[in-house]
Parts: structure tokens; sequence; C-alpha cells
């Protein structure tokens, strides 16, 4: 529904229902003020004087006219005919309306008087009149009005008279003015509303059509936001939410060109271990098939990719719950010395394949860290598969972890293999550095296991720094905080 119609039906809905309020309560007050005019001259003329014909002969004082007509608006009926003159229109006119007197209980002494209710009577109080229902006579405009006497009791206590109808009413106006006036004011009201809303309508109307605009175009939201209303709020809460969505948009499409770039090099990296892996085992196959003896050179190979493909996967995996932003760390007290053991267990049989010596060095007290179990035999070992693969057979690498300054720990991964060159380790760092997750295998080809290494160092609070190998080779160094040793008897 459009904002002018709704305007327009809200105004009538609520505004008609208040004019007729206003009418019902204008025609009760006058028909109250009315009321009271007729009691108050009932009052006066029988403290003028008729309250002692009334008392000398109630009976016959019951058959005149009701103490003196008030002349104007509040006389009843039309005015007595002069003497011998015919009736109007050649009828009769109607007999004038019959008064009643009756003491304070409510009983007359005319036979003809009606009988009144009990509780009508008890609940008047001296000086005030009530409207009874029925009539009292011919003229179809009275109604029998009840009005009780300043005195207390006596024949003519209660006084019921002709009450006629207010002029007003029998014109059929509600108050004050006749209804088309009403509906006059009421109209002028609603075209009022209507011009006052049009400036509030051409301005939602302007912000619907920027909004639509700068979403088809896809451009940052440029509208109209003056003013101090709640139509300029709107405005600059579409411009705000317009600039976070944006923000949004293209974060994701930064996300999706990396996750693009991401599948292009994983497919590239899985693939040429998987070509490797088929032509060492085809070749083993063909020996097999010719009954000759099985290359353990050839075995050995098979196994080292088959190895690299496991540890791409498991790092892929890993990545993917990062770049998800849910991780799934699970923190527990940790002795680091625990850690390497397992790393160093789980890559003997690596590197002897490699024919790489894999040595470590541990302190001979517990190194207390605060971490996840998975994560950091994770983030250890692709630092230590990185060193054994890009080795040289014949070659070693040495884990070395040592207590630092200041509470902390110092673990170093150090190989004698042929090393990376000052360019390329300067790209590494600023690959690392810059989030960037491209891979390249060779001697180069650290990027991936160490992006991981690198933020699950981060979700640890350690820190990942890389630099050359006095042995020719690489040093990886982690360093982070220990926690709190455990308290006594836990």
């Amino acid at each position: 529904m459009k904002l002018r119609l709704r305007l327009l039906l809200t105004t009538v809905a609520v505004a008609m229902p208040i004019a007729v309020a206003l009418a019902w309560l204008g025609r009760a007050l006058e028909e109250r003020a009315w009321v009271d005019a007729r009691v108050q001259f009932v009052i006066e003329a029988m403290q003028q004087g008729d309250r002692t014909a009334c008392e000398a002969d109630p009976v016959t004082f019951s058959s005149g006219r009701a103490a003196h007509e008030p002349p104007g608006d509040c006389a009843v009926g039309p005015p007595p005919a002069p003497p011998g003159s015919p009736p109007e229109g050649g009828r009769r006119a109607p007999p004038p309306p019959r008064r009643y007197v009756y003491r304070s209980d409510g009983t007359s002494r005319d036979p003809d008087a009606p009988r009144l209710d009990a509780e009508q009577v008890r609940g008047l109080r001296p000086g005030t009149g009530l409207i009874l229902p029925g009539g009292l006579s011919a003229e179809p405009h009275h109604q029998p009005l009840l009005v009780r006497m300043p005195w207390d009791d006596g024949p003519c206590a209660l006084v019921l008279v002709g009450h006629p109808t207010p002029p007003a009413f029998e014109g059929g106006h509600l108050f004050g003015p006749p209804v088309y006036v009403w509906l006059i004011i009421l109209g002028s009201f609603v075209a009022g509303l209507l011009l006052a809303a049009e400036p509030v309508v051409r301005r939602v109307r302007r912000l619907t059509r920027e909004v639509r605009g700068t979403a088809l175009a896809r451009l940052p939201a440029q509208l109209s936001t003056q003013g101090r209303d709640e139509i300029a709020e709107l405005s600059r809460t579409f411009e705000e939410a317009g600039r976070e969505l944006r923000a949004h948009l293209s974060a994701l499409e930064q996300r999706e060109t990396a996750l693009r770039e991401f599948v292009e090099n994983t497919s590239h990296d899985v693939a040429i271990p998987l070509t490797v892996l088929q032509g060492e085992l085809s070749s083993v196959m063909e020996r097999l098939r010719a009954g000759e003896p099985v290359d353990g050179a050839r075995v050995a190979a098979a196994m080292a990719e088959t190895n690299y493909i496991a540890s791409l996967l498991r790092n892929l995996s890993a990545a993917a719950r990062i770049e998800a932003g849910q991780p799934g760390l699970q923190l527990e007290d940790l002795d680091l010395r625990e850690v390497l053991g397992r790393v160093m267990g789980r890559h003997q049989s690596i590197a002897r394949q490699a024919g790489v010596a894999l040595e470590h060095a541990l302190p001979p007290e517990p190194v207390p860290v605060r971490g996840d179990l998975t994560a950091l035999e994770q983030a250890v070992g692709n630092v230590v598969y990185n060193a054994i693969r890009h080795n040289r057979r014949d070659g070693h690498v040495a884990v070395v972890l040592e207590h630092g300054p200041r509470g902390h720990f110092v673990l170093r991964v150090v190989d004698d293999g042929p090393g990376l060159g000052a360019e390329e380790l300067e790209q590494l760092r600023t690959d690392l550095a810059n989030g960037n997750q491209a891979r390249r295998r060779g001697p180069s080809g650290h990027g991936l296991g160490l992006r991981i290494t690198q933020e699950l160092a981060r979700l640890h609070g350690w820190a990942l720094g890389l630099a050359p190998s006095a042995h020719g080779g690489l040093e990886v160094v982690l360093t982070g905080p220990c926690a709190a040793p455990p308290a006594p008897g836990r």
C-alpha cells in the first residue's frame, strides 16, 4: 500500500471516531443544558405563585398549562391563537401538554397522574430534574420531565411536565454546525495532512531510487543524508550498511581469488608426486613381471612421494579449517619435550628413507606450554618434514629445544641442505608476512607447510623466524611463552 493511501486511511480511521465522539459529547452537553434550563424555569414558575395554586387544589392545577411556558425557544408548541380565529390549516390545534404534581414519595392526588418509579424518585435531589421514558401529550416532540422542588414535602414536591425537544435536534443537527460542515472540516484536515506528507513521500521515493541505483551499479553508496529527521537517519544507515556490505563482498572476492589460486597450486602439488609415484610403481611392476629383483631405491622414492602426499593432505585440511576461521583448538597443559618426542618418532622412518640423519636435543627439565596437541605436532612436524625433504642425501637435521629468557622457550630446526638463496629467503618471508598461500616445489617449496606452521603458532601466541643456517641450510626458529607449572599435588 502506498504511503499516501496509508496516511489517508489512517487519518480517516482516527478522525471519524473522534468526530463522532465529539458530536455525541456536544449533543449530550447541549441536551443537559436544555434540561437544566427547563428545570430552572419550572422551579422559578412554582416559586413565583404556582405553588400556592397547586397546594390549594392539586387536581385542578394539573389540568392547566405546564407552569407558564417560557417565551421563545422554551415555549411548548405553537403560541395560542387569538380568540375567534380558525385553527391553522382547518385542523384543531393540539392540546397543551399536561402537568402532574406529586408528593415527595411519588404519590399524587390526581387519579390520572402516571405512576412513578420509587427508585427514580428516591434518587432525585432537590432542585434537579430527570427525563422519563414515554410521552405525556399529543405533541410529538415532548418528553416527560420530572422536577423535584427545593422544598421537602407537600402535594407539589414533584412536578411532571412535558419537556420539548431542543430546536437544534429537530433540525437533525448533532452539535453545532450541520453534518456537511463537519465533512468539510474533515476533508480540509485530510487535504492538509496529505500536503504536509508530500515532502516526506518525495524524499522516500528519492531514497529508494538512490539505493536501487547504487545496488545495481555496485558503486559506493552516495545517498541524500541532509537533515536531522528520521529519513535522514535512515539514509545514513543505508549508507553505512552499504559500505559494510561492499567491504564484506570485497573480502569475499579476495578470499575467492585466494581459494582459486589455492586449488590451482594444490592440484599442481598433488599431481606431481602422484605422477612420480605412478612411474615408480610402474617400474616396480614391470620388474616383478619380468622376474627381476625389485630396486630398493625405487621403492624408497615411491615411499617418499607417498609421505609427501600424506603431509600435503594434512596441511590442506588444516589450511581449510584456518581459512574458515574454525581451527577447532582444544587447549591443554603439555610438556613440549613430549610433543617433540612424538614428532621425532614419526619422522625417523621418513628421514631414514631419505638418507638424512635426524637428531634432537632436549633440556632435562620439563618445558610446560598451553596448546592443542594435534596442532602443535603438525606445526613442528611441518618444519621437520621440510628440513628432511629439502635436504640432500647423507644430510643432517637437528631439532634443539632450550629455555629462553623471560620465561620463554626457543625451538630450532636446523639442516645442512642446499638452503635458500638470499632472494628466495626474502620472498618466502614476504609470502608468509602477506598471508600468501602460493606454494612452489623444489628448493623453495616450503610455502604451504610453513604457512600452516605460522598460523598454528600465531593461534598459540608463538612466533616463527627464518634465517640461513650456519651449516649451509635453513634454520627455522619457534619461540613462545612457557605455561605456569602445575601446583604441587595436582
